[in-house]
């Protein structure tokens, strides 16, 4: 999220705007926002309450079917998942199921 914007050209070899001084701004919040922070605070809380936290890798959690693990290439303005199997859900509802999953498993794992 955080590169610079491509330089955009065009036909005629001449440089666009690409509006990079937005996304300037735009990188700038997202290093501000203390993820680093907000991560050890809910680690801090949830060991506080005896519950354990776990990091998920979110690759593909999206596009996996939550119901039968098929990857259904989609791309992000799409955001309704549709398998063949006939499961349908709201693409982030799919991701949580997935990550839900995952996680559980990795749980459950023998150590």
């Amino acid at each position: 999220m955080m590169r610079r914007p491509r330089p955009k050209q065009d036909e005629n070899g001449k440089y666009l705007p690409n509006n990079a001084s937005a996304k300037a701004g735009l990188n700038k919040s997202l290093s501000d926002a203390g993820w680093g922070k907000f991560l050890a605070i809910l680690k801090y809380k949830s060991r506080r309450l005896g519950k354990k936290t776990l990091a998920v890798p979110p690759q593909y959690t999206s596009q996996t079917c939550s119901a039968c693990g098929e990857i259904v290439k989609k791309s992000l303005s799409v955001r309704t998942h549709r398998c063949a199997c006939g499961f349908v859900a709201n693409r982030d509802l799919n991701a949580a199921l997935n990550i839900l999953r995952i996680g559980m498993d990795t749980l459950q794992a023998p150590t």
